[in-house]
């Protein structure tokens, strides 16, 4: 039973290694190939990516680096909550409040202002003054003036890697768009992108799951186009993985079978496997090393 569990976890070590490996590496190959084949016509297909929490500005910075064409960011900002980033908004990207006119296809409430930039290079950010405290209504009110047909919502704790636009994109050059209501993150189980139309059948983000359309009209990918930025649960995990390697070493001490310090070893393996996620997802985050992206 021992050597079973053993042969588990040396498994686990090797896939979490495998894996990383993966990502970084024959994936992207793919995705570029795949990108290099769309873009001779077929990548006519709009994004909007839709922000229902405050982020700090380097995140927005970020998100409007996107060099895709067709791409546009629609942020949602509580103007009394938040009064200091949309100020800090408007004088950035010197935003000046227009009329708003709701489209009446989603159930959108609390909106108090509806900004765009007097500057063309700022064109593709649109920003929401929704006071609504639930975020699926806040979701609700950017998708309502998002411009194109597919919608991608993000959470707080995540950033787009590089490419991760292209990518979607990408994916949904590769079906008749009429058929594609939803792409899906199977790794996550959690709806990625939303066609415009389906969100509208299904009363918007209230009650949205990957169930609500027929399978037929789903499109599932395993690659997030995501970089979690909570590396302070990584950080937990670590702590909690840390007692856990200390009594497996103890009892590697104790015991006079060979079983227990293979199970330290690997243990000793998975633990630093954690500790280099928390290093990489903490220097992400960090002011220093957002400056030398």
């Amino acid at each position: 039973m021992v050597v079973m569990w053993i042969l588990v976890v040396a498994l686990m070590v090797l896939g979490v290694a495998w894996w990383y490996s993966f990502e970084r590496t024959w994936v992207r190959c793919v995705w570029l190939d795949q990108m290099h084949g769309a873009r001779n016509g077929t990548f006519d297909i709009g994004l909007s990516v839709l922000v229902a929490d405050a982020l700090d500005m380097r995140r927005y910075e970020a998100l409007l680096g996107v060099e895709y064409a067709r791409f546009e960011v629609v942020a949602v900002v509580d103007g009394v909550r938040d009064a200091a980033l949309l100020e800090a908004l408007q004088e950035r990207y010197h935003l000046i409040q227009v009329l708003y006119h709701p489209s009446g296809e989603l159930p959108v409430y609390g909106v108090h202002g509806f900004y765009r930039s007097r500057k063309r290079r700022f064109r593709r950010l649109v920003v929401v003054d929704c006071r609504a405290a639930q975020r699926a209504a806040r979701l609700n009110a950017a998708a309502d003036v998002a411009a194109y047909d597919y919608l991608m919502p993000i959470r707080r704790e995540e950033e787009l890697v590089t490419g991760a636009v292209e990518r979607v994109v990408t994916e949904l050059a590769l079906h008749p768009l009429e058929q594609i209501d939803q792409l899906c993150l199977a790794s996550a189980l959690r709806v990625l992108v939303w066609r415009r139309a389906a969100l509208t059948c299904v009363g918007g983000f209230a009650v949205p799951t990957v169930g609500m359309v027929s399978a037929e009209h789903r499109v599932w990918v395993w690659i997030s186009p995501f970089q979690s930025t909570n590396y302070e649960g990584v950080g937990l995990l670590l702590v909690i993985g840390g007692v856990g390697l200390l009594m497996v070493l103890l009892g590697a001490l104790l015991s006079s079978s060979w079983q227990f310090p293979l199970a330290a070893l690997l243990a000793l393996l998975l633990w630093g496997l954690l500790g280099l996620r928390y290093r990489q997802l903490k220097r992400l985050k960090s002011p220093v090393w957002s400056k030398m992206e």
